[in-house]
């Protein structure tokens, strides 16, 4: 990835991280419920996501939402609405993951967790209507550190996998 794309990562996830934190203190309306709900990316109980499909027509920019809690606690309805219903109007798709929890994993597992999600979304972008190379990631707290991540560190992809995820 090169500089400019990690630093709109940085700089989205940094924003949106004081958002979310902002947002949270404010009462909420209800959230739309998702297109698509508890959808599995792997083998493990926690590895779901909700996906919101965009509002508008064409091939979408997507926002993944990775939730806070240390690593040990939390889930993906921690998305609030006020960040969701923006994301929707504004034409983005906007998904939301769970990830296995310490102590039962240790990093990176979580992170790895999460580059999954964003492989799976990825690889079911032609049937969600997103374009895969307009993703970005923001959450708070551990999920901020999540996010931070998935906008340094190199791509994961096997390319020589037989798991067409992973691939």
């Amino acid at each position: 990835m090169n500089l400019s794309r990690r630093l709109l990562v940085v700089g989205i996830s940094g924003v949106a991280a004081l958002a979310i934190s902002r947002l949270a203190d404010s009462q909420q309306p209800p959230r739309p419920v998702p297109d698509r709900a508890n959808v599995a990316y792997g083998d493990h109980p926690r590895q779901v996501l909700d996906f919101w499909k965009s509002r508008k027509s064409g091939r979408a920019p997507l926002v993944v939402f990775i939730h806070g809690g240390g690593f040990h606690g939390g889930n993906k309805d921690a998305l609030p609405a006020n960040l969701l219903e923006p994301l929707l109007k504004s034409g983005c798709a906007v998904m939301s993951i769970n990830y296995r929890l310490s102590p039962e994993v240790h990093a990176p597992a979580h992170y790895h967790d999460a580059a999954r999600a964003l492989q799976f979304a990825r690889a079911n972008a032609a049937d969600w209507g997103i374009d895969p190379a307009r993703v970005a990631s923001t959450g708070s707290s551990a999920g901020a550190g999540i996010s931070l991540w998935l906008g340094f560190h190199d791509d994961l992809a096997e390319p020589a996998s037989a798991d067409p995820i992973r691939r």
